[in-house]
């Protein structure tokens, strides 16, 4: 899907360069600036092509080419499947990725990938995207995924999530009742050198990573069995909170890779991810999402007892505007 930047140069701005122009208003990087210039009219000034080096002057159109019309994930094969959009605008696309499901082709998985379906959904459309991941979950883990639509979008969401500015918040089940009600989990993580795909907390000379997990209990069941914790990240390590949970003691129900215990209804981890707000990477508008807990997780916590109003999504993301 063809994506271009465009402006009219103000006299706040005439002076600057090309390049300053795509490097300070749209935050584009050495990469993308490269592509731009070996585009056929990929930069222009009022309709001409010109070099990077050329400078602006007040009431100049600059336009930059991002990506052709042509330009799109041509290796996945596009799937017609339900696809839960929650947001989507030129510039990102929200959605809800259900348990079992994986985010991209992998083997086994070629054609019923979250990458698949979204290529469909753009063909439906006559639309071609190349699909770009702002943060994955795993297979069994279900909640709220974010795409960039071009490759300017998904470089300012990836430094939103070095530096912070993206948060996204999960529900957890833990097996059993950890005695403090909120906590810090730094230790670092690492593969498991004994069981393929596991990972493990593990000294930074083994081979660990640095990983910070927050978690607060939001409700506990009255005979101790379970708890619901609300959970953050500070880094994105693969399986992070599945292992620091399993390391503190209490693994998440139905994560029999990390100790939990099988459970009859839930088939995956009981992990969501509820929350994602960000910074919108073109306007700049903060931006929050939520999604409420799947049916799986919500009839295994009826069964305990749970109050389904301590766990809604929406209540607790406006409690804590």
């Amino acid at each position: 899907m063809e994506k271009k930047y465009s402006c009219c140069i103000t006299s706040e701005e005439a002076g600057y360069t090309v390049k300053q122009m795509m490097v300070y208003k749209w935050k584009l990087g050495t990469g993308q600036i490269k592509k731009a210039k070996f585009r056929e009219n990929g930069i222009l000034v009022n309709g001409n092509r010109v070099t990077v080096r050329y400078r602006l002057q007040a009431g100049d159109l600059l336009e930059v080419l991002l990506e052709d019309k042509n330009q799109a994930s041509s290796h996945l094969i596009p799937v017609k499947g339900p696809l839960n959009v929650i947001y989507e605008d030129a510039d990102i696309l929200v959605v809800e990725k259900p348990a079992g499901i994986v985010c991209h082709p992998s083997a086994g998985h070629y054609c019923d990938s979250m990458a698949n379906l979204l290529v469909g959904y753009f063909a439906d459309r006559g639309e071609g995207y190349v699909v770009r991941l702002a943060g994955r979950l795993d297979r069994g883990t279900s909640g709220i995924l974010l795409y960039a639509k071009h490759a300017p979008a998904l470089t300012e969401l990836e430094r939103q999530r070095e530096d912070g500015r993206m948060k996204k918040t999960y529900y957890a089940v833990l097996s059993g009742s950890p005695p403090v009600q909120e906590g810090d989990i730094e230790e670092p993580i690492g593969a498991d050198p004994s069981v393929p795909m596991k990972q493990r907390v593990c000294s930074v000379q083994e081979g660990g990573a640095d990983a910070r997990t927050h978690y607060e209990i939001v409700q506990r069941a009255e005979d101790g069995s379970c708890s619901l914790a609300s959970v953050s990240i500070a880094t994105g390590r693969t399986h992070q909170i599945r292992v620091h949970m399993s390391w503190m003691g209490f693994p998440l129900v139905g994560d029999t890779l990390y100790g939990g215990m099988e459970q009859p209804g839930l088939k995956r981890q009981a992990l969501h991810a509820y929350s994602l707000s960000f910074e919108h990477p073109v306007t700049g508008e903060r931006m929050c999402f939520t999604s409420d807990l799947p049916q799986d997780m919500a009839d295994f916590l009826a069964e305990k007892m749970f109050s389904r109003r301590k766990f809604s999504a929406e209540e607790n993301r406006q409690k804590g505007e």
